[in-house]
């Protein structure tokens, strides 16, 4: 009974959004990086194009993005290359490329590049331990022997480099989410020679043939973004 309650106020919303112009809804989840560097301007662009489709936006990591797409809660996801995807249908989003992150004091503010084998002997600053980025940090440490120094978890980007101004460790971040507040914190940014530093972001779905058609909209356009 109260599935069928909950069905008819759900049908009841669709109605009035319908009457409201509303041609349907994307239920889209999506990692950090995706949704600090990306998602902004390419939603924005979107609901200018299409205004009758509404977007529920859900930021999660990308484990979680996945699950959520193969449970039914999302219709399309994004999350970062290396994630355990099998069920889904996906194709590329987008490129980045990670940086590290220190004080403008730090030992290695001078330098331009360095090799992650010379920072892990720093204390870090780090996402929680479940997002891709901390994974992929963890998992790289581990093949030179060299355990990551945590000296704090956070769960934003920005809250990184507000630990890393305070002197409480460095940080590894995507390029373009650490450009403004590297700036903004009188930071350091410096490129990491390491082949892994370069990632891609995912974009995923259950089915393919069987998207509704607003969905569809919204992959096409993520698509046309990357061209």
């Amino acid at each position: 009974v109260q599935r069928i309650l909950a069905d008819v106020d759900q049908m009841s919303a669709d109605l009035s959004d319908h009457a409201n112009g509303l041609i349907g809804v994307v239920r889209l989840w999506a990692n950090t990086s995706a949704i600090t560097q990306f998602l902004p301007e390419d939603l924005a662009n979107f609901t200018r194009q299409q205004p009758g489709i509404r977007i529920e936006l859900n930021e999660a990591d990308s484990t979680e993005v996945v699950l959520a797409i193969l449970d039914g809660r999302a219709d399309i996801g994004i999350f970062a290359d290396r994630t355990p995807a099998l069920g889904l249908q996906t194709k590329l989003y987008r490129r980045d490329r990670l940086v590290l992150v220190v004080p403008k004091n730090h030992a290695l503010a001078k330098r331009k590049k360095v090799a992650f084998a010379e920072a892990v002997d720093y204390d870090f600053v780090s996402l929680t331990q479940s997002t891709s980025l901390a994974q992929r940090l963890e998992l790289e440490s581990g093949q030179i022997s060299k355990p990551l120094r945590i000296r704090i978890h956070v769960r934003s980007f920005d809250a990184m480099c507000q630990m890393v101004a305070a002197g409480l460790g460095i940080a590894v971040l995507p390029f373009a989410a650490a450009e403004p507040l590297v700036q903004a914190l009188g930071l350091r940014k410096i490129e990491l020679t390491d082949a892994w530093v370069d990632r891609e972001l995912w974009v995923g779905v259950r089915d393919l043939s069987a998207l509704a058609r607003p969905s569809r909209i919204l992959l096409d356009h993520f698509q046309a973004c990357l061209g």
